[in-house]
């Protein structure tokens, strides 16, 4: 017997077992089993000739279960063994440190889940391959940094996307070689600036052209047969030494000037240019001029620009003085953009600047930038005749060359 203030074994006889009965002090009132006897009906687990190496501590579920709790000891030379058993769950709790080794393989098979905690770190050292197949999904989450260190090579095989995401920098640096090979298209997207350097030489080859395109306005495309075209509003050409032009024929064939964007850039300079609704028509003035809308023709008068029709057309005599235009141009270009853009501004574009009368201070303005503005001398014809406003009347008697 082995018995403790709530400690000890206990195994509790089952009906059927064949028992060995004592009494205390000889008192038939006082009967103690003392053991546990097997019989013919009652065999023991392992029968003795052919398992007399073995020693069990062997349990029988309840009635219905037909399953038991098993520790066992096999003790045959060269065979030894510790086999266990739970017929259902098995708890087993360190409250301390566990230690365990293994002295040669270990097999662990988890039919479902499988779950691991660790309080704080983990360390796992392997001596050769470490293998991990994946059925389905892997994700893994680390709260802070990670270290990945290959001794020697590593390689890296998906068979659909890959998408790579970091919310700072990422720095790339090899040894030696680099190289990226695309099956099909590849796209580089720089938010802001883009720096290349290369020590030595750098080599392009593509199978078909190639073009540089600065915001539109500039270009430089290298063509399959051979054709080279470079394109811009003002093209610099300077060596510190010689300059050389060899070709079997050289053309230089010079277009007339720009009058068109010569006026936009004097009107850049005005200070009308400077509020913010006139910086935003003198935009949309360049890029009517830059999608071909403002056109050189024949006129009885100056500028006409179409309400809404998003086009300019300019008298050709004025196709070498673009300072004589370029107010007039900036004013026609509230009638060609569309008026939904700029409400009730006939004759203005500056949101501050409203009236006939105002407007005659913003051509002042303008005038004393330097421009040549015809506008004044339309409205001084028409004083002239006397079909201006009273009050515009007056006010253009106020401006310095008039009073």
């Amino acid at each position: 017997a082995w018995a403790g203030q709530n400690w000890g074994g206990v195994f509790i006889p089952r009906i059927g077992q064949e028992v060995i009965v004592d009494f205390l002090e000889g008192d038939p009132d006082r009967p103690i089993i003392t053991g546990r006897v097997y019989h013919g009906e009652n065999a023991p687990p392992y029968y003795p000739p052919q398992n007399k190496t073995k020693s069990t501590i062997k349990s029988n579920s309840s009635p219905g279960g037909g399953g038991f709790n098993e520790l066992r000891f096999e003790d045959l030379k060269g065979q030894e063994e510790v086999y266990f058993q739970a017929e259902k769950d098995w708890n087993l709790l360190t409250k301390n440190d566990k230690n365990q080794t293994v002295g040669h393989d270990e097999t662990l098979k988890v039919g479902n889940h499988r779950t691991k905690t660790v309080g704080v770190n983990q360390s796992e050292i392997i001596g050769v391959n470490k293998i991990i197949a994946v059925g389905a999904n892997h994700s893994e989450q680390i709260g802070a940094n990670m270290t990945l260190m290959v001794g020697q090579n590593k390689a890296e095989t998906i068979a659909l996307d890959s998408s790579e995401t970091i919310g700072n920098t990422k720095a790339l640096t090899t040894g030696a070689d680099y190289q990226v090979s695309a099956g099909k298209d590849m796209n580089t997207d720089v938010a802001l600036n883009q720096f290349e350097q290369v020590g030595k030489v750098k080599k392009v080859l593509t199978g078909e052209e190639i073009v540089f395109n600065c915001c539109n306005n500039a270009s430089i495309t290298l063509k399959k047969d051979g054709t080279i075209q470079l394109k811009g509003v003002k093209i610099e050409i300077e060596g510190c030494g010689e300059v050389s032009i060899k070709g079997v024929l050289v053309h230089l064939n010079p277009s007339k000037p720009n009058c068109v964007q010569r006026a936009i850039e004097k009107a850049k300079d005005s200070k009308f240019a400077k509020t913010p609704e006139g910086k935003k028509v003198i935009t949309k003035v360049e890029d009517l001029n830059k999608a071909g809308n403002v056109e050189l023709k024949s006129l009885a008068k100056g500028i006409r620009g179409k309400w809404g029709s998003g086009k300019i057309t300019v008298n050709g005599s004025y196709e070498n003085d673009p300072d004589a235009i370029a107010s007039e141009l900036v004013h026609e270009a509230t009638h060609a953009i569309n008026e939904d853009e700029f409400p009730n501004q006939q004759y203005c574009i500056d949101e501050e600047v409203r009236t006939n009368t105002n407007q005659l201070d913003l051509y002042e303005e303008q005038r004393s930038c330097g421009f040549r503005d015809p506008e004044l001398e339309r409205r001084r014809k028409a004083r002239q005749s006397g079909k201006l406003r009273d009050d515009v009347r007056s006010r253009y008697n106020q401006l310095p060359e008039h009073g």
